[in-house]
């Protein structure tokens, strides 16, 4: 679309091209395709972008809330595993038979606290890039609109264009 804008950004009327009566409109016209095609395909880039950037923190939050389940049915599992072991030596009275040695950290520890913060974060995140689409795509949506505008406006000047030509000919033929 850039090789089109420029090709036709640079026109200068010759004097082959003024022997058709419409070849100045004819060369706007392309113009003015090769403008909006350039407009759109940025956009379209731009969207890809942002798109792309938005799956990226979708998915990110996703694995967190997977992580976060999966470590709070973990902690809720030790839990009930230490209510029924300490349960079990009140009952049996001998507390240093039953109590299992620790065997070092967990491999994986993880501070509730801090991980519903970045969780909190990542939603934040999400929900401005969801805000961010929205946006973007009723700046989409006007601008097919306003192309539209512009297409119809374009078409009822080149009648007019067309009407007034033909009447100036015949106005010619006339004298």
């Amino acid at each position: 679309s850039i090789r089109e804008l420029r090709k036709y950004s640079t026109y200068t009327p010759t004097k082959e091209s003024l022997a058709t009566p419409h070849a100045e409109a004819h060369a706007h016209m392309k113009q003015f395709r090769s403008q909006r095609n350039f407009y759109i395909a940025g956009f379209a880039l731009f969207l890809w972008f942002v798109i792309k950037r938005l799956i990226g923190l979708m998915s990110m939050c996703a694995i967190e809330m997977a992580n976060s389940t999966a470590a709070r049915k973990q902690a809720e599992g030790a839990r009930r595993y230490a209510d029924t072991v300490t349960a079990d030596d009140l009952k049996k009275g001998d507390l240093k038979k039953n109590t299992p040695v620790p065997t070092g950290d967990a491999p994986r520890s993880v501070d509730p606290a801090e991980h519903d913060a970045k969780v909190a974060e990542l939603k934040q995140a999400l929900d401005k890039s969801k805000l961010d689409y929205e946006e973007l795509n009723k700046t989409y949506v006007e601008h097919i609109k306003e192309y539209e505008r512009l297409g119809e406006e374009n078409r009822k000047l080149n009648i007019k264009l067309s009407v007034l030509s033909g009447e100036k000919q015949e106005s010619s033929k006339d004298k």
